[in-house]
């Protein structure tokens, strides 16, 4: 949303950078949550009898790459992907001579949750991951 902070933030920032950013090597997949799904999953579970009373865990379909994450805000601001690779061990040598260490190695560790448990009740998302990770750059530009 339009006042997200810390790494959704961090990644908007990165996203409207118009360097070229060595984040392709990133593949571990992370499942995020639109604000749209988010408010899909509330009305379905307070409108649907098939969802029981208990924890349902929600978040857009198919997780995605940090790099496809940036790919998909560049996108919204209409502006080419702008990735490459670089090798593993230089980006862990550049985190730990920057005193990174620790978030390069959590940026780069899959997070993803299984949302089957809801889906069983008949819920869908409304939005794809890339598709609100684009909307939401272009909002914002156009706020700005």
């Amino acid at each position: 949303g339009r006042d997200v902070k810390g790494n959704m933030a961090a990644l908007a920032a990165l996203a409207r950078s118009p360097l070229p950013l060595p984040l392709a090597t990133l593949t571990a997949r992370r499942s995020i949550l639109s604000l749209d799904n988010l408010a899909a999953a509330v009305l379905h579970a307070l409108a649907d009898h098939r969802v029981a009373p208990g924890a349902y865990l929600v978040a857009d379909p198919g997780a995605i790459t940090v790099a496809e994450m940036i790919a998909a805000m560049r996108e919204g601001l209409a502006r080419r992907p702008g990735l490459f690779s670089a090798p593993a061990a230089a980006m862990n040598a550049l985190a730990r001579l920057a005193g990174r260490a620790e978030a390069w190695k959590r940026l780069s560790q899959a997070l993803v949750v299984d949302t089957g448990r809801l889906q069983a009740t008949g819920w869908r998302p409304a939005v794809s991951t890339r598709d609100a990770l684009a909307a939401w750059m272009r909002q914002a530009a156009r706020q700005n």
